[in-house]
């Protein structure tokens, strides 16, 4: 097709979908991952039925609206008929999924801003040249992805080429495609588009049909905030229920890893470290300043060490252990900064960056934070708690807390405040996660 000689009637015009737009917010107006999993949608079968026998009776709809509800009607009748007879066990996901791997399809969907439409390829080729020779189309991205292939489970994906308007039109059921081949000339048929499936299954999504009759067209969302968004807002949109099945934008694409934030939990020597935070090893270096240094491997932003023979030694909170005794107070040595607003942050100086990277908290007061970057930089989160301070600040190890985050990628520091008085910190560790 020739998108340049394409011709798309202007009678649901930008601005009113522009404004349906801004009403319903930026975020419901474009597909992205989402849609249930549940019944093709009896209650819309039965709406395009009654709309069908609405417009035999009233003779001012046209014969191509009432045929496209007659049709709409026969699409959900097989996809309920299909989800009756699925056999036992097949998963029409998985099937998919596995078809998709070699041969995945991925329905490209613009906005045509001068005519209100919008127009879905399959070809790579199309879109490129679309979003290279016609500006007036903006690119909204996938709308889904299906297989190019055929396997078990799986429907061909009918497609017609309206001549009229220059759009396509896609429907899985074979009643369909018989109805439209024999009743609207205007469309072409173009052949098998993809597969997809009647049926929901692991990893598939709905796609949701809306007829646009003053244009001849459809809209297709994989969204069901954006599908209940439609029939809230735009009135013109007949919806047809659902399509048919398929991946959501976005199948296939490795997920973001996130960090791990390990809850405050009580510590009062290095045996309360959590089973699952390092591997079989343990910690690379455990950090416990009782020689008075800070392993090389480590470096603080702020604070210094106190405790036994230091500065602050009668009021200092190490873990409890450290002075040979757990017997509520820790005597013998901790990193102190006198700002517990803002925090230390303790930095990884080696060539493999830990991932695994925890502190004790020992002393302070109000709620406290903890945060971590990876090896560039970049923040990996932060959480804040409260509830353990217990306002003293005279050695008892009792609120005593490790706090420890985890990251595959490699952590490069962490950082950790409370949000009054000075802070106190001990066993500053590091490792491999498990």
């Amino acid at each position: 097709m020739n998108l340049a000689q394409m011709h798309i009637p202007n009678t649901w015009p930008q601005s009113a979908w522009r404004s349906a737009a801004l009403a319903l917010g930026a975020a419901a107006l474009l597909s992205a991952c989402g849609g249930g999993q549940g019944d093709p949608a009896a209650p819309a079968s039965a709406k395009s039925a009654q709309l069908a026998q609405d417009q035999d009776e009233n003779p001012t709809h046209s014969a191509p609206t009432r045929l496209h509800a007659q049709g709409a009607a026969l699409n959900s009748a097989e996809l309920q008929r299909a989800a009756q007879s699925a056999p036992a066990g097949l998963d029409a996901g998985k099937a998919m999924a596995q078809a998709a791997a070699s041969a995945l399809i991925n329905a490209h969907r613009f906005y045509n801003t001068q005519t209100g439409a919008h127009f879905y390829t399959t070809s790579e080729e199309e879109k490129t040249s679309v979003q290279n020779t016609l500006p007036q189309f903006q690119y909204e991205g996938p709308a889904f992805y299906a297989s190019g292939t055929a396997a078990e489970g799986l429907s061909p994906v009918h497609r017609f080429f309206n001549t009229q308007t220059g759009v396509h039109f896609y429907t899985v059921s074979e009643d369909e495609k018989a109805s439209v081949q024999a009743h609207l000339p205007q469309y072409r048929y173009e052949g098998v588009g993809f597969y997809a499936s009647k049926v929901a299954g692991t990893d598939l999504v709905q796609l949701y049909r809306f007829y646009l009759a003053g244009q001849g067209s459809h809209f297709y969302t994989t969204s069901q905030t954006e599908r209940d968004s439609v029939i809230a807002h735009l009135p013109p949109y007949t919806d047809e229920g659902v399509g048919f099945y398929v991946l959501a934008p976005g199948w296939g694409q490795p997920q973001p890893v996130q960090a791990i934030f390990f809850d405050p939990s009580p510590y009062l020597s290095s045996d309360d470290i959590p089973a699952l935070f390092y591997g079989s090893g343990g910690p690379t270096v455990l950090e416990d300043f009782e020689d008075g240094t800070l392993d090389a491997s480590l470096s603080a932003s702020t604070g210094s060490i106190i405790g036994q023979g230091l500065a602050f030694a009668s009021l200092v909170d190490s873990v409890d252990a450290d002075d040979g005794a757990i017997d509520g107070t820790g005597t013998g040595r901790s990193w102190f900064s006198g700002s517990g607003s803002a925090g230390v942050s303790f930095g990884f100086n080696g060539a493999q960056l830990p991932t695994a990277f925890g502190l004790v908290w020992t002393d302070g007061s109000g709620s406290i934070t903890i945060s971590a970057t990876d090896g560039a930089g970049n923040s990996l989160g932060s959480r804040t708690f409260s509830g353990f301070p217990d306002g003293s600040n005279f050695g008892t190890t009792a609120e005593d807390r490790f706090l420890g985050v985890q990251f595959s990628g490699g952590i490069g520091s962490i950082f950790i405040s409370n949000s009054s008085g000075g802070i106190e910190i001990d066993h500053v560790q590091y490792g491999a996660m498990p």
